[in-house]
């Protein structure tokens, strides 16, 4: 066996700055974003799968809340807070919304010999994200990237038309229910407004939506004073389709912009001055509750309608033992004056 002498000459940063692979004790795992070549709006999803020791669930696609929950060799600790520290350039912040493209390298601390300097915070693990820096070079480079792509649904649920439905639910009864002429005139669609035959997965649901991704890196500088400069803008939108009857759009959308300047300044061979500026600005078209919370409320009303049916049953058979069927529709009355 030969010795990869290039793996172990390379630089990882660790807690306090950055050591030779080789002589890093610690559990870490590094990566650097020229190696994840993958379209992504999150960092999170974009380091989910790639690197060793990372576990990860991304739990919705809707625009805007798609990036994943990740831990650190699992749940270390039974309290709220169950994420990793998250450090950018030092820093403690999120990384949901920073673009791949103005990323360095990115470490993960996963032991305690590795997040020893971070103390109890590191319990659940330490994220060590590096932007990108400007190199001294005769000429400033220039790197434009322009990225489109099409989401598509995973899935779409193929249902009956509503006069095959009246007819498989008179066979199913026993006893015609709905009558050869309303099945007709649905299956013809004469009157759509008294017998309507709609199909509202694709009236609410497209297959197939775009997003698109620019972004446009300027790096460059001498001995004395080196730049990087980024910006970018990044649009998505979701599978609903609009209402050409509203004057607004229903359907989801998200618009990102993001903006990065690191200029480093060597004031003398020992003393370097670091200016790091960056930020995002989301413009978002969303309910005003994630799909997850409007599922979940939808369920909790049909288990509430539920529950009342069950009740007004059951208050019904305790009236009719105790006064008789005489008393049904006085309860009725009381019920509906409620």
């Amino acid at each position: 066996m030969t010795e990869d002498v290039q793996s172990l000459d390379e630089v990882v940063v660790v807690g306090m700055g950055t050591q030779r692979k080789a002589s890093v004790i610690g559990s870490i795992a590094s990566v650097r974003m020229a190696d994840l070549k993958v379209p992504s709006r999150s960092l999170e999803n974009a380091l989910v799968g790639r690197m060793a020791g990372i576990i990860g669930v991304q739990r919705s696609g809707e625009p805007g809340q798609d990036a994943s929950s990740f831990w650190i060799r699992g749940i270390s600790t039974f309290g709220a807070n169950q994420d990793p520290l998250v450090l950018v350039d030092g820093v403690e912040r999120s990384m949901t919304n920073i673009s791949p493209e103005e990323i360095e390298s990115v470490s993960i601390l996963k032991d305690a010999s590795a997040t020893a300097v971070y103390g109890v915070r590191a319990a659940n693990g330490v994220v060590l994200v590096t932007t990108r820096k400007g190199e001294a070079s005769e000429k400033p480079s220039i790197e434009l990237k322009m990225e489109y792509g099409v989401s598509q649904l995973t899935r779409m649920p193929k249902l009956l038309d509503g006069a095959n439905f009246m007819e498989l639910y008179n066979e199913a009864n026993g006893t015609p229910i709905y009558s050869d002429a309303v099945i007709e005139a649905t299956r013809l669609g004469t009157d759509p407004y008294l017998y309507p035959n709609v199909d509202w997965f694709n009236e609410i649901f497209k297959k197939n939506s775009d997003n698109s991704n620019i972004s446009l890196n300027v790096h460059g500088g001498g001995k004395v004073a080196r730049y990087f400069v980024s910006v970018g803008i990044m649009n998505e939108h979701g599978n609903y389709r609009d209402n050409p009857t509203n004057s607004y759009k229903s359907n989801i959308s998200l618009t990102k912009y993001n903006y990065r300047a690191n200029v480093d300044v060597s004031l003398s061979k020992s003393t370097t001055l670091d200016l790091e500026l960056g930020g995002w600005l989301i413009d978002s078209h969303n309910p005003g509750m994630t799909s997850s919370e409007l599922l979940i409320r939808h369920i909790l009303r049909i288990l509430l309608i539920f529950l009342y049916v069950i009740l007004m049953v059951l208050m019904r058979m305790v009236v009719n033992i105790m006064y008789g069927p005489e008393a049904t529709p006085l309860l009725r009355r009381i019920l509906l004056s409620v």
